[in-house]
């Protein structure tokens, strides 16, 4: 296994920095063990009808491909494929037969690719097979119905037997180089010389000294609708070099040129309509069938305003002003091919601010749209407190003031803080020391996860007391602790979704008793429990920070209001 990874690394290495195609690509360098090699632009035999009775094997070990029936017999189309000509199947009972001999009954570790097209995915198709019957025996490969997507059966055509599926669907309709090999008991399944899955077929697998079929499998049922250019078997696993060198030898001779992905998007909530402030999901659906998708692009109004680049494929957006949004989204392969998926138009219409109608057992409500003090240079003095209790935040030392950024969010100021030494300090009082029930709400945008990123707590020192909540490194999920400040009695809850670093987002807790959930958006983020003593620590609360003045908050903070109860 070990070997294998690095022969997928080396191989993701060469595809990384890109193939260069030369003239001598179009001739077969890879040659030794080599058991069959069947090129429609050598070796063809067509009776009068112009359909083949034979193709004769260039690798010098007489695998001869041949059908007596003229009823079965596929036919010869020249100059189909970058002048070049195909074998036709028709899907119905066209194949060729391979008489069975030593050199193509392989057992053990073996490389096969193969340049086609599939017409559909209808039913089962295949392109060759050694099978007994139903059975493979010992091989048997074929794209699924529907999906295309490829599968590999090893076995000894006798009910032993395993299988290992492709990890990426083939494209019905477009030519493509497509093979697998298996090393030991380990197959891999490529698109071009792209490694799409790997897995492990621990079957007995031996030759049931059956034909090997072209177009179809055993069952005579399986079979091949589309063309065929070129099939090449070795009865090794080639290395990574020599795979792209094969690659590279078939898709430069045959002019396959790397296909785009597909992308597709939607939003939620997904409109038409939509209230200004909202904060919005787009989600892209992104594929790529000769490849991987690299990354997917999301633009608003043009404007490129997030990248993704592992799925789910989602970023978050707040549409600030009313007026009419067009998102797309734009997905790049590992070869840098793109496709922009069909817009998704969003009608925002301007709201008035509303009323906070929820006032009763509010402590503290800060609002960045009123009651700030702010110094010639935007820095931050006070933030009175609306609640009516008087819980006024401060700053005496304008270095360590946060700043006041007017027409910032919904035409509406927030404050920014830096993230190294901003903090607002609230002074310890009655009503901020709950330790009972209690519901926090914020708006929030927190630029980066790079290290714990508070909000506001009442710590005593690197303690909850009673209350703690942060965002942890990395992943962004928030975390609240309760305690009584002495570190021997406290207990914490995360929650389920992260936050998006760079999106103003409605965050914030609740506690009824010992039942604990967070809030995301308006929705539940996760619940938990958290059954210790809990106790005010009489510290001041502060805003940006804990009491450790290392957590800090490095983002914008529009609004907080903390209530007395669970809400």
């Amino acid at each position: 296994m070990k070997d294998l990874k690095n022969k997928l690394n080396t191989l993701s290495a060469i595809i990384a920095v890109g193939w260069t195609f030369t003239a001598s690509a179009q001739s077969l360098t890879i040659t030794n063990s080599l058991q069959l090699w069947l090129k429609a632009d050598a070796g063809v035999t067509t009776n009068a009808s112009g359909n083949v009775t034979a193709w004769n094997d260039q690798s010098g070990k007489n695998n001869h491909a041949t059908q007596t029936d003229p009823t079965l017999t596929p036919a010869f189309k020249a100059n189909t494929l970058n002048g070049k000509p195909v074998l036709r199947f028709d899907g119905a009972g066209a194949y060729l037969e391979v008489a069975d001999s030593d050199s193509i009954s392989i057992s053990g570790d073996i490389t096969t690719f193969f340049v086609v097209k599939f017409d559909d995915f209808a039913t089962f198709r295949a392109v060759w097979a050694k099978t007994m019957n139903n059975e493979p025996g010992p091989t048997d490969w074929y794209a699924l119905p529907n999906t295309g997507v490829p599968r590999t059966y090893r076995g000894n055509g006798l009910g032993q037997n395993g299988s290992v599926d492709g990890g990426s669907a083939l494209r019905a309709g477009s030519y493509l180089v497509v093979g697998w090999d298996m090393a030991g008991t380990n197959l891999t399944h490529y698109l071009a010389a792209q490694p799409t899955a790997t897995g492990v077929i621990t079957a007995t697998v031996a030759d049931a000294d059956t034909s090997l079929l072209i177009g179809t499998r055993g069952d005579l049922f399986t079979k091949m609708k589309g063309d065929i250019a070129e099939i090449l078997i070795y009865d090794t696993a080639l290395s990574a070099s020599d795979r792209v060198a094969v690659v590279n030898y078939l898709a430069t001779k045959y002019n396959i040129q790397n296909l785009p992905p597909t992308v597709s998007l939607k939003t939620s909530p997904a409109g038409p309509n939509a209230a200004v402030g909202t904060t919005i999901t787009a989600t892209a659906t992104a594929t790529d069938s000769d490849g991987t998708v690299a990354s997917v692009q999301f633009f608003i109004n043009g404007g490129l305003f997030a990248t993704a680049t592992a799925p789910p494929y989602s970023a978050r957006a707040v549409l600030e002003t009313g007026g009419s949004y067009v998102l797309t989204a734009r997905a790049f392969d590992e070869k840098g091919a793109q496709a922009t998926s069909l817009p998704v138009t969003l009608t925002v219409g301007a709201t008035g601010a509303p009323a906070l109608a929820v006032t009763n057992s509010l402590q503290l409500w800060l609002k960045a749209d009123a009651g700030v003090t702010a110094g010639g240079d935007g820095a931050v003095s006070a933030w009175t407190d609306s609640s009516g209790k008087g819980n006024s935040a401060l700053q005496g030392d304008p270095t360590q003031a946060p700043a006041l950024i007017g027409n910032a969010l919904n035409g509406k100021a927030v404050l920014r803080f830096d993230g190294d030494n901003d903090y607002l300090e609230v002074a310890d009082s009655e009503s901020v020391s709950i330790a009972g029930d209690i519901t926090s709400l914020f708006v929030v945008k927190m630029d980066d996860f790079a290290t714990f990123r508070a909000v506001w707590a009442k710590t005593a020192g690197n303690l909850p007391a009673p209350n703690d909540w942060y965002t942890v490194p990395g992943a962004g999920t928030p975390r609240l602790y309760r305690g009584d400040g002495t570190g021997t009695s406290l207990g914490s809850v995360d929650g389920v979704a992260s936050l998006t670093a760079g999106a103003f987002q409605i965050a914030g807790f609740s506690a009824a008793g010992t039942a604990i959930t967070h809030y995301l958006n308006g929705g539940k983020n996760g619940t938990g429990t958290i059954a210790a003593t809990l106790a005010d620590g009489d510290t001041s609360l502060l805003i940006g920070t804990r009491g450790d003045f290392f957590t800090k908050l490095k983002g914008d903070l529009a609004e907080i209001n903390q209530i007395l109860g669970a809400v």
